[in-house]
């Protein structure tokens, strides 16, 4: 009965790493694509800075959106 477990588990360990040996590789992702400004980032800050353009960032205009915000508290 032990004999016939390790041959099973043998045969499923042989069979996971051929799935993986012969299964295609992912593709490569360049540099700049990683660290490319993301249009959802771009849109957030906008909407978030209160402005129609793209020229704020989001930590720059933070200070001034908690102000704001906070003036609509009191």
């Amino acid at each position: 009965m032990y004999n016939m477990l390790l041959i099973v588990c043998y045969n499923v360990a042989v069979m996971t790493w051929a799935t993986y040996m012969f299964s295609p590789e992912p593709a490569r992702v360049t540099e700049e694509a990683q660290f490319a400004p993301k249009p959802v980032l771009q849109r957030w800050n906008q909407v978030l800075a209160g402005e129609d353009s793209l020229s704020g960032t989001f930590i720059p205009n933070m200070e001034r959106i908690v102000d704001r915000v906070m003036a609509r508290k009191h």
